[in-house]
Formats: C-alpha cells, structure tokens, sequence
C-alpha cells in the first residue's frame, strides 16, 4: 500500500469518528436536546475538531485532481457543488448572517472534501474501513451504557423524556441509533469484500445497540429500507426495472402521505409517539408560518431557530434545533431556489442508481444509504446539513458509485476495442 492511499485511509477512519460525533461531542456537551444549554466555547472546541478533518480530506481532493478520469465524477457531481455554492451565497441575505457563513462554510468543505476523499478510497476499501471502525465504535458504546451509565445514559432534561435512555459514546440517544443503523447498512452492503464474521459480529452489536437505544423512528425507517432493497435486488437486472421501482416508490410514497393523514393515531401508537409526534406537529406548523414570509430565498444556512422567531407559542421551555422535516427545513434555510438545486441532487442520486448496473458493492451501500434517510427525511433533518454524518456518508458514497460506474464504462470501451483489433500473437 502506498503512502497516499495509507493516507486515505487514516482520513477515512477519523472522517467517520468525527462525523458521527463519537467521543468529543460527549465529553464537550454531555446529553443535549437540540442545542440549549451548550456554551459557546464547548460549541467552539467541537468545531475545531473538524479543522484536521477538513484539511486531510482537501489534500486528498486537490491530489484526486491530478487523475483525468476523475472529470466524469465531478462532472457528476456538479449539483450537490452549485448547492454548497448557494448555501454560501444565502449568508448576504439570512437572519443570521455570522452563523450562516459559519455552516454554510463547514457544509461547502464537507461536500468538496467528501468528493476528495471518494474520488481517493473505492467503496471496497472505505466499507472495510468503516465496517472496522463502527464495531469498535458499537462494542465501546454497549461497554458505556452498562459499565459507565453516568455518561453512556443520558440525562439533564428532564421534561424531555429521555433521561436514562442509552447513547453510548455519542451525546444523543438518536445519533447512537443512526450510527447503529449505518452499521447495519454496511455489514449488509460490503458483502465478500468484508470476512462473514466482521459482518455477522457488526449485525448483532448495532443491531442490540439500535434496540436498547430505543428510536423507534430509526428502526422503522430500517426496517422498510432493508424490505425495499429485497425487492430492489428483484427489479435491478435491467434500467427499466430500476426506473419502474423508483416510479412505484414514487407512487408508494405519495399513497402513504395521504393514508398517514387518515391514520395518523394509529401510526403513532405503532411508534410509540403522541398525536403531536413528539411535538414535531407543532413545530411543523410554525415552520411553514415562517416560510410564507420568505418563500423564495429563505433565512440563511442558520435558519431561525437560534432567533425570537423561532420561538413556538406553547413551548417555552423547550427550542428545537431544527424542524424535524427535511423538506420544511430546507424551505425555511434556502427558499424555494435552494429547494430546486436540493431536488436537482436527489434526482442525481436516483439517475446514478438507474443507470448503474446496480450490482456492485458501491451502488448497493448508495442505494441503503439513500433510501433509508429519504425515509427518515419527513421526520428528521440530517441531509444537506454541514457537517451532518448522514449527508456525508451519502455524498461520500455517491462519489465512489459514480467513479465505480466510470470504471465500469471504461473497462467495457478497453474490452469493445480488444474484441475489434485482437492482439495477434507471434510465432
């Protein structure tokens, strides 16, 4: 192995450590519900964290530019870059203006240096990586929670809920659950490139860790992920297979937002959750209130939650750090315009699984990935976010199916030109 791909690797590993905000975040903000509470120097020292992270996997963008090949994937790639670019732009014009450049910047390094380090790793060797790392991650956790509950349990809020639920090494019981889930997702996706033990040892650990932290929105969004994959793996033989399985989830999805309005109470018995979902109807409400006042371009990167607007009359005590819906969410930070390049994106991601053969290691971790926070989108706001785990693994993967599929396509032009000139052997 050479140095630059040894260093990749390394990248990689803290990448995903940092990311998924293991340890530090813990040791800086303890069990935090949204954001209140947090002092600025431990929000302050969190970020800095990131800078080594930034700056590694910028070197690996700026040596990815030296391989000519990797033109299709940028090219490919384009949208979520014009994204990022906006996400800056909107700093001239949001609420608040400092705290926008702010995220705005650390989402731009986080897209460029997510291409960097894609363009460097192949899905092969960033699966085995990370399905090490999340089992270190996942055994260190369970240890926590039963060893240690003082920090492996959360607690502090007390009219959240949640005090004495588990979340491991991280500071949320629900970054536990969607780290648990990525671990399933992988061990599932590497297949033969993983050993049969690694794999089966990562199920059993995130999947223990998923029920003891007890999401029940992440179990389900992984569970329909994985039944929707099975029959993925049943339409993906040919590109009218995989476009008639996107236009039937389509269809599917659209069905189940009408249904879900006629059978919300039993929806959430089924989950466990209130009428008001946890609150998160309320908050619905007084996001799209907002929206209509700046429908077009939106408050900025910050969004409003941190102002007096984004005070929710009925809940003094209690401000969300975002509107728990990816769609109101993003409508509230960009407007209509940024909402437009965010659809450009996720048509990019479905155009790269229905042109992609659709059965390599690459295509299947971006499928999981993709469907199971597009399941958790109307709930949860952890794509198109900064420095969110799950917007980078997703743009992540994305690049390594795009640059598996350029390989693909050039291996098969070598392959035509062999068949039409054979190399004739001498005598």
């Amino acid at each position: 192995m050479n140095m630059r791909n040894r260093f990749a690797r390394m990248a990689a590993v803290v990448w995903l450590i940092v990311f998924c905000g293991a340890f530090f975040e813990q040791l800086l903000f303890g069990s935090t519900v949204g954001h209140s509470g947090v002092s600025s120097a431990s929000k302050a020292l969190n970020s800095l964290a990131y800078i080594p992270v930034y700056l590694c996997t910028i070197i690996l963008f700026i040596q990815s530019l030296t391989d000519k090949r990797n033109r299709v994937v940028y090219r490919d790639y384009l949208p979520f870059l014009f994204f990022a670019g906006y996400s800056i732009i909107s700093s001239m014009w949001a609420l608040d203006g400092q705290g926008s450049i702010v995220d705005s910047t650390q989402l731009l390094i986080t897209t460029i240096g997510c291409l960097g380090l894609g363009c460097m790793l192949s899905a092969e060797v960033l699966g085995r990586t990370f399905v090490r790392v999340l089992i270190f991650l996942m055994i260190v956790s369970i240890f926590y929670v039963y060893a240690i509950p003082s920090i492996g349990r959360m607690h502090g809020v007390s009219f959240s809920g949640l005090t004495g639920m588990a979340q491991g090494v991280f500071s949320h019981k629900n970054r536990y659950a969607e780290v648990a889930s990525f671990g399933i997702i992988f061990a599932i996706g590497v297949e033969t490139t993983v050993r049969r033990f690694e794999r089966v040892l990562l199920i059993l650990l995130a999947g223990f860790s998923m029920v003891i932290s007890g999401s029940a929105a992440k179990g389900s969004s992984l569970f329909f992920t994985l039944a929707l994959f099975v029959v993925w793996r049943l339409f993906r033989s040919s590109a009218a297979g995989r476009v008639g399985w996107f236009l039937l989830l389509i269809y599917v999805l659209i069905f189940a937002g009408v249904l879900s309005q006629i059978a919300l109470p039993v929806v959430t018995d089924f989950l466990g959750k209130d009428d008001t979902l946890s609150g998160r109807t309320e908050i619905w409400s007084h996001a799209r209130s907002l929206i209509q006042l700046r429908p077009f371009f939106g408050y900025g990167a910050a969004s409003v939650w941190g102002s007096a607007i984004g005070q929710i009359p009925g809940v003094a005590e209690y401000r969300p750090p975002h509107s728990h819906n990816l769609y109101l969410e993003m409508m509230l930070r960009y407007g209509g315009v940024g909402m437009a390049l965010i659809i450009w994106c996720i048509f990019s991601i479905i155009r790269q699984l229905v042109q992609s053969k659709g059965r390599s290691i690459a295509h299947d971790l971006l499928f999981l990935t993709f469907i199971v926070t597009i399941i958790r989108s109307p709930f949860d706001v952890t794509l198109f976010r900064d420095n969110q785990i799950s917007y980078g693994l997703l743009i992540l993967l994305f690049v390594s199916s795009s640059k598996a599929s350029m390989l693909w396509r050039l291996n098969e032009r070598e392959n035509a030109l062999i068949a039409r000139h054979p190399i004739k052997e001498g005598i």
